[in-house]
């Protein structure tokens, strides 16, 4: 017999854990932390700094970077990332639409800024995270996405408005079963266009040494 979900769920839902405190758990697994930065291009033995304000930066942006990647030997080789949660819970899977998916064209202008303060690279990373623990129903599966909700954000996250230089990563994080998020699931990416690696402002440079010698004190 398949056990039933327990109900309410014994364990947080990866769907409604803070956006910024998701990122956090992620860079702190090394495995994860490796899955986000494995691209080709960025920086090895790197520093990540994340939610930096950028309001005393060269450049003056309202607003902060969601993460900054660093080398402290490279860091006019930095990369800037701006983060957009996608979330698809129980009230997606009934309504078949997406939480936050609306968002997106918010996100694509906010990495164009980060490309126009003029860090060497400037990517945005959108990250699905899916809890499909109610629709599986306790049985043993690893079923995410149904086929009309991965159609429906793949058609939405469109590279139209996003600066040429700009790359773009989808990730997805499935919680399919009632463990704690980010334990016994799926992850995968999809890399849908690289950035574009440019001389990064030599005043950039510099604050970014700064905010390195600050992190180490």
């Amino acid at each position: 017999m398949i056990p039933r979900l327990p109900n309410p769920p014994l364990h947080e839902s990866i769907a409604e854990i803070p956006e910024g405190e998701l990122v956090r758990r992620l860079l702190a697994d090394p495995y994860t932390h490796e899955f986000l930065f494995g691209i080709k291009g960025m920086p090895e033995a790197a520093r990540v700094f994340q939610r930096t304000d950028l309001r005393n930066a060269p450049g003056g942006l309202l607003g902060d970077a969601d993460m900054i990647l660093v080398a402290p030997d490279h860091p006019e080789a930095a990369v800037a990332f701006e983060v957009k949660r996608i979330k698809v819970g129980p009230s997606a899977f009934a309504s078949g639409q997406p939480n936050k998916l609306h968002e997106y064209e918010k996100a694509v202008g906010q990495a164009n800024r980060l490309a126009d303060v003029g860090f060497s690279q400037v990517y945005l990373y959108v990250i699905v995270v899916v809890d499909s623990r109610i629709k599986n129903d306790g049985r043993y599966t690893y079923d995410g996405l149904t086929p009309e909700l991965d159609g429906i954000i793949r058609g939405a996250l469109s590279l139209e408005h996003l600066q040429p230089r700009v790359g773009m990563v989808v990730h997805e994080f499935v919680q399919p079963m009632d463990h704690p998020p980010l334990v016994l699931g799926t992850y995968g990416g999809h890399l849908e266009r690289p950035a574009t690696q440019v001389p990064q402002r030599t005043d950039l440079t510099e604050w970014l040494g700064k905010l390195l010698e600050d992190g180490a004190a």
